[in-house]
């Protein structure tokens, strides 16, 4: 803190301790008990496994195959492993695949480079999605992973460590 600043806090606190305290309400001999339960916190939303008919499943898995195949720069999509939701976050999970579903060569994508050097671990793809005004768009987003990064999406974004499985992992607890 600068001292012209340190020296006005100083004058202001001194300034206040001259004025004299103001007289105090009258005060009603018989008092309303004061509430003392908690405030009402906001309704915690349902995780749920998204089941491959769900409508949802199939809008978050669109937006984020459009996601992956920009990374990649080839025709590609998500083999879904898991799907989860949790009012407006979801979570999706699984290997990267070419358009028709057939494995694809790394070297042949955007992402050769990263394949090349050892800094990819296969083409697991891990998402974090949200959903604005109905519409599903990827937050965070990782091809072929080395780590593990949706340990740290708990405490990023706010959303429950049992979205991104993390429930059991040290430091999940949001």
């Amino acid at each position: 803190m600068s001292r012209i600043r340190l020296i006005t806090a100083v004058c202001l606190v001194v300034a206040a301790c001259d004025e004299p305290a103001p007289e105090p309400a009258s005060v009603p001999e018989v008092v309303a008990p004061v509430e003392t339960k908690p405030a009402t916190l906001p309704t915690t939303a349902v995780l749920t496994d998204l089941a491959a008919a769900d409508p949802a499943r199939a809008l978050i898995v669109a937006a984020l195959n459009a996601a992956v195949a920009r990374s990649l720069g080839v025709p590609a999509k998500v083999n879904v492993e898991i799907a989860r939701a949790e009012g407006d976050w979801a979570y999706v999970s699984g290997p990267a695949v070419a358009a028709d579903g057939s494995d694809f060569d790394l070297s042949k994508t955007n992402m050769a480079s990263a394949a090349e050097d050892g800094m990819m671990d296969g083409t697991t793809v891990v998402a974090l999605l949200k959903r604005s005004a109905g519409v599903w768009t990827v937050a965070e987003m990782a091809v072929g992973p080395t780590d593990v990064p949706a340990i740290a999406w708990p405490r990023q974004y706010g959303v429950s460590p049992a979205l991104v499985g993390m429930e059991d992992a040290e430091g999940g607890e949001a």
